[in-house]
């Protein structure tokens, strides 16, 4: 089983994707965001207050979390371009 782990790690660091995550203050979802973001698998975003998601995360001794993309819902312009982001995205998948 182990195995099958690292050949989809590799599939994956050789073919980057973008991981977006909305409970950014979930302790499962920021253990397996620092994970990810240490291992290189994955380009992450984060929804939510950067200050307070990188507080939880220190305070629950996740490291990496800083590394991570955030979107603040409450920033106008990032919403827009998160919505840009998921238009463009979902017509190259057509």
């Amino acid at each position: 089983m182990e195995q099958l782990f690292v050949d989809l790690e590799k599939k994956a660091i050789a073919n980057p994707q973008r991981l977006v995550l909305p409970e950014s203050l979930e302790p499962r979802t920021l253990e397996a965001a620092d994970k990810v973001i240490a291992a290189g698998v994955s380009q992450v975003i984060l929804i939510g207050d950067k200050d307070e998601i990188v507080g939880k995360a220190q305070e629950m001794g996740f490291s990496h979390i800083g590394d991570a993309t955030f979107v603040n819902p409450a920033d106008a312009q990032a919403m827009r371009n998160m919505r840009f982001f998921f238009r463009t995205f979902a017509r190259r998948k057509e």
